[in-house]
């Protein structure tokens, strides 16, 4: 249970720093106007950390939380995810988003803490973005694709699909919020002095 359960979360939490195609398309996920992302969209998650829906209204509650930063001249963006539950955060991801010059394409790998391996693209639809990927691990390969859009410059939603049967079926959909490095919770809100 403890391994599905981090599968599902790297499906949720691996490529959330490009722009996500909107959770309202439920047509199929290959598309012919599929276009290759670049490094430009990573950078839009770049500063602060992501925090998942759930850690927003109970920042002890089991949540996701991912950091994306630039690597070397701004041409890797460098991703880590991590797992909060009963108030203790462990990082379970470690990856990087890349243009890869031979393939003309962005491509991306993450790594878990229990050795499986990641490896996908990144493309746009339109002005979103559609990441598609391969979970390799002893037990065998599932490929996944992620779906979703920001909202704000502060807030994303992600679709998360695994391939069964050759049919893509919803895993489940998440919202994110970016927050201060350091944020440990909403301070309760001051009201206005009259």
């Amino acid at each position: 249970m403890k391994r599905f359960m981090f599968s599902v979360l790297a499906a949720l939490l691996l490529s959330v720093s490009v722009p996500m195609l909107s959770a309202d398309d439920e047509e199929s996920p290959a598309k012919s106007e599929d276009k290759p992302a670049t490094l430009e969209d990573c950078g839009k998650a770049v500063g602060g950390i992501w925090i998942g829906e759930e850690g927003i209204k109970d920042p002890k509650a089991p949540h996701g939380r991912f950091i994306s930063e630039w690597g070397v001249g701004e041409k890797v963006c460098r991703s880590r995810t991590y797992w909060v539950q009963d108030g203790k955060e462990t990082q379970i991801y470690e990856g990087a988003q890349y243009w890869h010059p031979k393939r003309k394409e962005l491509v991306f790998f993450e790594v878990s803490f229990q050795g499986e391996l990641y490896e996908g693209t990144i493309v746009k639809r339109g002005e979103d973005s559609v990441s598609k990927w391969t979970a390799y691990s002893d037990k065998g390969e599932v490929e996944y694709e992620q779906r979703g859009s920001y909202i704000d410059d502060d807030t994303m939603t992600s679709s998360v699909y695994y391939k069964k049967d050759g049919e893509w079926v919803l895993m489940r959909t998440y919202k994110f919020h970016r927050k201060p490095l350091d944020w440990k919770g909403d301070e309760p809100e001051k009201k206005d002095e009259e």
